[in-house]
């Protein structure tokens, strides 16, 4: 689309079919999951067809540090690490494959990813660290 278009350009045109949504009971995991899915920062909230809300990277990541604070869960995760590493013995993913460890926002280009790593007292991901 050229400027002279842009000028005359509406909503419908620059809009698309379909955007990614999440129930309001879905997990955080499956939240991040599907943010990671489409290279989103944010979900819509979608309940009996209606949107009813946005749920945004941020969140997730709040969430997360908010459950990780609670001093009650603490004790919960090491008995699911426990149960994961006898899971691992068999095969099976461990419970440390649904948590937010190693995750977060690129401190470069905001992106929620799965792979940071510091570097020059930032957290960056992979695109980032390679530029």
């Amino acid at each position: 689309m050229d400027t002279d278009d842009a000028d005359d350009a509406t909503v419908g045109d620059a809009m698309v079919e379909s955007v990614p949504s999440v129930s309001p009971d879905a997990r955080l995991t499956d939240v991040r999951d599907t943010m990671l899915e489409w290279s989103a920062g944010w979900l819509l909230v979608v309940e009996d067809g209606d949107p009813v809300g946005t749920v945004t990277e941020h969140d997730v990541l709040a969430a997360a540090r908010m459950e990780s604070e609670t001093t009650d869960q603490v004790s919960d995760r090491q008995e699911a690490a426990t149960a994961g590493q006898v899971a691992a013995a068999d095969g099976s993913a461990t419970a440390a494959d649904d948590q937010f460890e190693q995750q977060g926002i690129c401190s470069a280009c905001g992106t929620f990813t799965r792979n940071l790593a510091s570097f020059n007292g930032q957290l960056l991901c992979a695109d980032c660290r390679n530029v």
